[in-house]
């Protein structure tokens, strides 16, 4: 997605390009007024193999009518690991699943005889995370009449009532940090994407808490599940997956590591699709990856 809000579905149906979406996060609502032409909002009853096999009928449509760039989400794997861990066997079970999918998904597509680029993607990683040992919320942060804390078990955003008090409470939960890190916005470390230069919408916190990798937040009476993300990208078990291959990617066997961000450009460039809006990432980032 393009800074300021602008999917890639959004910039090709813009560009009078049709586009499909199965369950793609976000897909559902209209941006900018502008769905895809062909979705499905997200539920859990619709079995896999009907899901690629819908996909197999938008190939099959009319050249006028197919869609030339689908959006597929498998979330499988991301339940399985939340709810039993990333190195869980029920984790294993769906990451087989999903390769067998994609092996049918690519199958499928051969067989059309079309030329389609594959590009699979996750938004994050997901790593075992210290349910024994949850961080108690600071006592003084679920006082009501100092702030609004909106909470998760990696972050919590603080919203102080009064800004007089920002200062003073930012040293008072620095003083007391153990296993977690305090920042003002303007603080926070420029590599997430995430500080006060970032926040076009006004909604970081005044106050932002994260813990400190594997420890997690008690949020709640309930035991936490043991996988989770949300901690620094630069730790490695938060690090994505990017897999890519196609008539128009070049083969290689891996590439270094990059930003998420990088993604929005590559797949424009493979679709001809062109923006004068600013972006996170870099333009020219992954052009070698092309043929």
């Amino acid at each position: 997605m393009a800074r300021g809000g602008t999917p890639l579905w959004v910039l090709a149906e813009q560009e009078e390009m049709l586009t499909a979406s199965f369950y793609w996060v976000g897909a559902e609502a209209a941006i900018q007024n502008v769905r895809p032409t062909y979705y499905y909002n997200f539920n859990d009853s619709i079995p896999l193999a009907r899901r690629l096999n819908e996909v197999k009928k938008w190939l099959q449509l009319p050249e006028e009518r197919r869609p030339h760039l689908i959006s597929f989400y498998f979330p499988e794997v991301d339940h399985e690991s939340h709810l039993h861990g990333p190195d869980a066997k029920e984790t294993g079970k769906a990451v087989q699943l999903i390769d067998t999918s994609i092996g049918q998904l690519a199958a499928m597509t051969d067989s059309l005889h079309l030329p389609v680029n594959f590009i699979f993607v996750s938004d994050h990683g997901m790593a075992s995370v210290d349910i024994e040992h949850p961080i108690p919320i600071p006592p003084t942060l679920l006082d009501s009449s100092l702030c609004r804390l909106v909470s998760g078990s990696t972050l919590l955003h603080v919203y102080v009532k009064n800004p007089r008090r920002i200062l003073p409470l930012y040293h008072q939960l620095q003083m007391g940090a153990n296993d977690i890190d305090v920042y003002l916005p303007q603080d926070i470390p420029a590599s997430w994407h995430y500080g006060k230069l970032d926040d076009w919408h006004n909604r970081i916190g005044d106050i932002v808490v994260v813990t400190r990798f594997p420890r997690i937040f008690k949020i709640g009476n309930k035991k936490a599940t043991p996988g989770k993300h949300g901690f620094d990208p630069a730790i490695k078990e938060m690090h994505a997956t990017f897999l890519a291959w196609g008539p128009q990617i070049r083969k290689s066997n891996t590439i270094p590591p990059f930003e998420n961000v990088n993604v929005f450009p590559f797949v424009a460039g493979i679709l001809g699709l062109t923006y004068s809006f600013p972006i996170d990432g870099s333009p020219n980032a992954l052009n070698y990856l092309l043929r």
